[in-house]
């Protein structure tokens, strides 16, 4: 079976779930998103690379790459010129970056307008985790960020062994319909963490439990270095 086969088993699969009413209210623009991935699949079982590159990543890439290759024959698949080409397709940089000169020129198919972009990046969803999310870094000072991830966010109290995490296993859950209620008016991100039943730990040699000074409730937890 290629990998081609087996994302259309993937594929028809998701087609049923769809079908069977399984993404109503929870992923918008299902049918969309389907009509989009069979239309993908089917671009790859022929080989159309030509319009895959205005849609996958990797084909833009290997194109120029190759486009590349072809214009300068002394230069191959090892040779650090293209090597550097790469690197420079991928650069986060727009002045730079030969991802962002594609997209430029028009060689590249956009799902989503760049002004619902600009906007999400300082609104996020009230309807999912992000809410939350959002609002407790606003509260952070951002030596304090010790980890974040998508499902989970640790704050560091004073740069000592203190910690406090709290867990978003949920891409649904802790909206702000859910959370806003709960956090304090103070704006106080201890607090706020200490509302939302974040775990508070202690790091020591030692594996002591120590009361946690800020929080009514027993979830304190130790962990040895």
């Amino acid at each position: 079976m290629t990998a081609v086969e087996l994302q259309l088993r993937f594929l028809e699969a998701a087609r049923r779930f769809v079908e069977a009413g399984q993404c109503e209210g929870i992923v918008p623009d299902a049918t969309l998103i389907l009509e989009l991935w069979a239309d993908t699949l089917a671009h790859l079982e022929a080989r159309r690379w030509e319009q895959l590159s205005r849609r996958l990543d990797w084909v833009l890439k290997l194109t120029l790459l190759e486009q590349t290759l072809a214009q300068q024959p002394h230069l191959d698949w090892a040779s650090p010129a293209l090597k550097h080409l790469d690197h420079l397709y991928s650069s986060l940089d727009p002045a730079e970056g030969l991802y962002w000169a594609c997209e430029r020129s028009g060689l590249v198919e956009r799902l989503v307008p760049e002004s619902r972009i600009t906007r999400l990046m300082s609104e996020p969803p009230t309807d999912t985790r992000a809410w939350t999310r959002a609002t407790l870094l606003r509260l952070a000072d951002p030596a304090t960020v010790d980890r974040l991830d998508w499902d989970q966010l640790r704050f560091q109290v004073n740069g000592r062994p203190v910690y406090w995490t709290l867990d978003l296993p949920d891409p649904l859950g802790a909206t702000r319909a859910e959370t806003a209620p709960l956090l304090p008016e103070a704006g106080n991100l201890w607090d706020a963490l200490d509302a939302l039943d974040a775990t508070f730990s202690i790091e020591t040699p030692l594996s002591t439990v120590i009361p946690c000074p800020s929080s009514s409730h027993a979830r304190t937890t130790t962990n040895p270095i």
